[in-house]
């Protein structure tokens, strides 16, 4: 976990108590009280969602080697190798759990970045259970849009509020780790 999902919590919490003190402020026809509450609910905000979005235009596109891991929060995926011919690719994965129990991985999704365009992808078994302390390979074969220049795989996890975690890869406003496809 990362340092920024307590500063997302706590930011989610704050904003909670806020709407309720402000809503409550109204009722008892404090209008000063609630829109000084308004105002500092509007800061706190305004705050996180300027860093959320500065650390993602700071944050640089990775290119991960082949057989390197790329970690989720319970469970790791691998790209072995990935070849193109043609209009066709092959990659070779594997997911991986290195905790002691048995356990599924979060909502993974599969893309092909083809000149920078995201194509959803299904993967077999990416989202089947893996043993503790094992290993799943995985091989799939995707087929290209003719004339695909430049190609990269991703594997992202989650959705929901990983979006707006700061320096989390699902933020829209990040740039994602890739594996690199070469012809």
């Amino acid at each position: 976990m990362t340092p920024f999902v307590p500063v997302f919590l706590l930011t989610f919490l704050f904003t909670i108590i806020l709407v309720v003190r402000c809503a409550y402020q109204l009722a008892m026809r404090r209008r000063t009280d609630a829109r000084n509450t308004a105002i500092a609910l509007a800061v706190m905000v305004g705050m996180y969602t300027v860093a959320l979005i500065g650390t993602g235009f700071a944050r640089q596109k990775e290119t991960i080697a082949m057989g390197a891991v790329k970690c989720f929060d319970d469970w790791c995926v691998r790209v072995d190798g990935a070849k193109r011919s043609g209009d066709q690719l092959s990659v070779h994965l594997a997911t991986i759990n290195h905790g002691r129990r048995p356990q599924a991985p979060d909502s993974p999704h599969a893309f092909v970045v083809i000149d920078g365009r995201q194509i959803p992808v299904s993967v077999p078994h990416l989202t089947d259970k893996i043993e503790g302390g094992s290993t799943r390979p995985i091989d799939i074969n995707i087929s290209l849009p003719a004339g695909a220049r430049i190609v990269e795989f991703l594997i992202t996890e989650g959705g929901g509020p990983s979006n707006l975690i700061i320096n989390d890869e699902n933020s829209p406003f990040h740039a994602h780790s890739t594996w690199a496809v070469r012809k």
